[in-house]
């Protein structure tokens, strides 16, 4: 359908700094996860939001980004191990996403699209 998308994931960067920015023909969203705002611009007029970033674990700096998603992953491991609750993901859940992931490193070493079952 002609969409084109360039992914860059860079880990060793300091400062750290994590942006999204998705630009088309008729806007733009923009995504500051250090500072936790999203913009977006769909008329000529940008809408902002601030999000809620969680807390920043201790020990890094103020701009690095929150550590809840992994705290989450650990605890709802916990949780299952000590059988209190059922993992949110299924086996098969977390299996498409590791298959999108790997689709983008194929797509980008091959510089072709590739079709995910």
């Amino acid at each position: 359908n002609g969409i084109h998308c360039i992914l860059v994931i860079d880990v060793i960067s300091n400062p750290a700094f994590s942006e999204t920015k998705i630009i088309t023909e008729k806007g733009s969203i923009l995504c500051d996860h250090n500072i936790g705002l999203i913009k977006q611009n769909f008329t000529s007029k940008w809408i902002s939001k601030k999000l809620n970033m969680g807390k920043v674990a201790k020990g890094y700096k103020g701009n690095t980004g929150s550590e809840t998603l992994y705290e989450d992953e650990i605890k709802a491991f916990l949780d299952l191990v000590s059988k209190k609750k059922k993992y949110p993901l299924s086996y098969n859940d977390e299996l498409k996403i590791l298959e999108v992931l790997d689709s983008i490193e194929k797509s980008n070493k091959m510089g072709k699209k590739i079709f995910i079952k």
